[in-house]
């Protein structure tokens, strides 16, 4: 239910000319207005914090709703860091959710800040930390990556902290972790859809591509990649626990963005030098996967961690895999 609403109000709202205009800069505010005043920023929140209450599942198909619209706003952030926060420390606008590390000299630096160009909160998790600064307090704040993206290197002093809280890191992190992994799997399923449309529509030599047997590989390599993404996403949000499971969500973001590299180079080959295009969609999605492939950790960033987290577990990784 929530997710056929959802659909209807975002694609009545952000159609694919408006995505573009967000990225070259254009202001998100009417649109995140609609989205709040409609509720759905809070979608993540528990009955007993005036919220819906929905199941793991359930958040899953949003933020792989998400992915299907491949939006350039920190709406799944948004979401995570409203059930992270406390009431009385959540801000109004969009949140962005970050990675840093505090140094020495009480530096909280973040490599990377995804939608940081958007977002007028950002929430730190600094190994089990959690700490919330206002963007516009950054002393440092400069674009990471195609400006498209919108994400940003930042530096706060952690004097600015608006709100802090000395655990909840892990945690924060495999929310993120499995957020991005449901939106890009998302994403991939609308790739692999639009390769299907374009090779059983475009003919070379008096046939479709989609009777080449070369193309047909391809096709079934992305298909392959795609689906086990898909698992991986939905495995990611398979619990009764209220919050993911660290390892699942870390084998989820491994996985997907492992494919995400794969099947958007084979989607870009397939479609030739119109999927080059900016005025083709494809790149828009394209983009959008590999901007979350970068975000809150890659597959070898995560393929460590798992690994580091199966060798101090002291089991086989078989028990290990059966116990998830």
């Amino acid at each position: 239910m929530y997710a056929e609403s959802l659909h209807r109000l975002l694609s009545e709202l952000l159609p694919e000319s408006a995505v573009r205009e967000i990225e070259n800069g254009a202001p998100v505010a009417g649109a995140w207005n609609a989205i709040e005043e409609a509720g759905y920023l809070d979608l993540l929140l528990s009955e007993a914090d005036e919220g819906p209450g929905l199941a793991l599942p359930e958040l899953g198909a949003l933020f792989r709703l998400l992915g299907r619209r491949a939006l350039p706003l920190p709406i799944a952030s948004s979401w995570v860091a409203r059930r992270t926060l406390p009431r009385t420390a959540r801000p109004d606008g969009p949140v962005a959710v970050a990675t840093g590390r505090v140094a020495d000299d009480g530096r909280v630096e973040c490599a990377r800040v995804p939608y940081g160009a958007l977002a007028g909160h950002v929430l730190v998790a600094a190994d089990e930390c959690l700490l919330l600064f206002a963007s516009r307090s950054a002393s440092l704040s400069v674009p990471v990556g195609d400006r498209r993206g919108l994400a940003q290197r930042c530096v706060w002093s952690e004097a600015q902290a608006l709100w802090r809280q000395c655990d909840g890191g892990a945690v924060l992190q495999a929310w993120m972790a499995a957020a991005t992994a449901a939106q890009v799997a998302g994403a991939l399923d609308t790739v692999l859809e639009m390769c299907l449309a374009h090779c059983n529509q475009r003919r070379q030599f008096g046939k479709t591509l989609s009777q080449f047997q070369a193309v047909q590989h391809q096709l079934s390599v992305m298909a392959e990649h795609v689906l086990a993404a898909s698992m991986a996403a939905e495995l990611a949000f398979d619990t009764v626990e209220p919050n993911p499971v660290w390892l699942r969500a870390a084998i989820a973001k491994a996985r997907t963005s492992e494919a995400s590299t794969l099947v958007c180079a084979a989607a870009h080959a397939l479609h030739g030098a119109i999927g080059m295009t900016d005025e083709y969609a494809l790149g828009v999605y394209t983009r959008r996967v590999q901007e979350w492939r970068m975000d809150h950790g890659n597959e070898g960033h995560w393929n460590a961690a798992i690994g580091a987290r199966v060798l101090a577990d002291g089991r086989s990784v078989a028990e290990v895999v059966i116990g998830l």
